[in-house]
């Protein structure tokens, strides 16, 4: 699933800013077809055609290098003056490798090497907001990357464990609303990689979940007891009376009472 997951963001960040995004892995952590994890613009292609090039060398062993001294993105220069943006990617096991986004060209600089300069010109130019932007996106998606892939690596506790830990603390967590970052936190996961796996295990947000289960916990209350509407209100962590009724009759259709009306009948017959 990880590496659909790349696959998917790579496709997307090259759809959105026309820039060429891969993912290094640190080692062979990941199945990826050639064309998520080496660059193929006409550039770079003949540039590593040699596999002694320094280009080769320093794209894998100086870029994670540096990433291992530092979990913040940065921009690469190459020897043969491209521009890439790093973005490390941490697990539990340390760097797992990284996204780079490029090779770009600045308006003032030339290729080293002339014979190429064909090719050169079909590069995107830097654009330092459209980059800026790029890179702040996919810092929070590296986040998501690094916990599924270190979980993984690791051998953690399996994902459904997770995710029955996590309804167990939603349920208990009814009445005071307890919040996705809390839950994913008690689950040991990063938010992102959490609300991923829950939707993706349940077929529905965090959110609609809870939602889901504090009314269902309403219509317990309601149809099993004589507390007072107010009363299951605040049981169920709502705090405004309007949105818990909009709330109860787009869900079910009718209003509480006459949910509470409806049940005592069926409870009769």
């Amino acid at each position: 699933m990880i590496d659909k997951d790349i696959a998917d963001i790579t496709a997307a960040v090259k759809t959105l800013t026309g820039y060429r995004l891969i993912y290094r892995p640190n080692s062979d952590r990941h199945n990826l077809p050639a064309e998520y994890s080496l660059h193929h613009g006409p550039v770079c292609s003949r540039l590593k055609a040699d596999t002694q090039r320094k280009c080769n060398i320093d794209c894998v062993q100086k870029v994670n290098r540096r990433a291992q001294g530092k979990d913040s993105i940065f921009l690469k220069r190459c020897h043969a003056g491209l521009l890439e943006l790093v973005i490390p990617v941490f697990g539990t096991l340390g760097l797992e490798g990284c996204f780079l986004l490029g090779p770009m060209k600045r308006a003032v600089s030339k290729l080293a090497y002339r014979k190429l300069d064909a090719e050169y010109k079909q590069l995107p130019f830097y654009n330092k907001q459209a980059v800026n932007s790029a890179g702040k996106l996919l810092r929070l998606l590296s986040g998501f990357i690094g916990s599924a892939a270190g979980e993984i690596r690791a051998g953690k506790p399996e994902a459904e464990d997770k995710i029955n830990k996590a309804i167990n603390l939603v349920n208990a967590g009814i009445k005071t609303g307890i919040k996705a970052y809390e839950v994913a936190k008690a689950c040991g996961v990063s938010q992102w990689y959490f609300l991923h796996l829950f939707k993706r295990k349940t077929g529905m947000s965090f959110t609609n979940y809870a939602k889901r289960m504090r009314l269902e916990k309403a219509k317990a209350l309601l149809s099993s007891t004589e507390l007072k509407i107010s009363s299951i209100m605040e049981e169920t962590g709502y705090v405004n009376e309007n949105i818990f009724y909009l709330a109860f009759k787009k869900y079910t259709g009718t209003t509480p009472g006459k949910f509470r009306a409806l049940s005592k009948i069926k409870t009769r017959i």
